[in-house]
């Protein structure tokens, strides 16, 4: 997220509210209150080099919220294309052992469903690899 302040008081409201990971500032005015507040909380000051630089670096962080965004909507899109096989595996291979029960103990079969639910394991855990990478990517949005 981005957020212009129009003032020293108004940065000043900003930095204190809020957590930044990075703060740019316009080189023609009074930054001191940016460089104090962010020292004193371990932020990062970026002076932009010129006013055309700082509208440059505004509208490439526009663009990165832009991918983020994407790459955001794409994880959700394949984790829940990856659970919806899983869950059908899952059943699949706890039918397959209640059948497997009725039946004379065969240790192939056995085998295999302990195969096949080891594989569904580890996709489960992927697939939280992948929340967890879209839980990163919200934390980055939020800046």
């Amino acid at each position: 997220m981005l957020t212009v302040a129009t003032s020293p008081a108004e940065g000043d409201a900003y930095l204190l509210a809020t957590t930044f990971d990075i703060v740019v500032v316009d080189p023609s005015g009074d930054h001191a209150w940016a460089d104090r507040v962010c020292s004193e909380r371990g932020v990062p000051v970026e002076t932009a080099a010129s006013g055309e630089d700082l509208a440059a670096c505004l509208a490439s962080r526009d663009d990165a919220q832009a991918v983020l965004l994407h790459v955001r909507s794409e994880l959700a899109r394949i984790a829940h294309d990856l659970n919806n096989p899983l869950a059908i595996i899952a059943g699949n291979v706890q039918l397959a052992r209640e059948v497997a029960r009725v039946e004379p103990p065969d240790e192939a079969i056995d085998e295999g469903l302990s195969n096949i639910s080891e594989a569904a394991r580890a996709l489960e855990t992927l697939i939280g690899q992948i929340g967890d990478l879209r839980s990163a990517v919200d934390r980055a949005l939020r800046v």
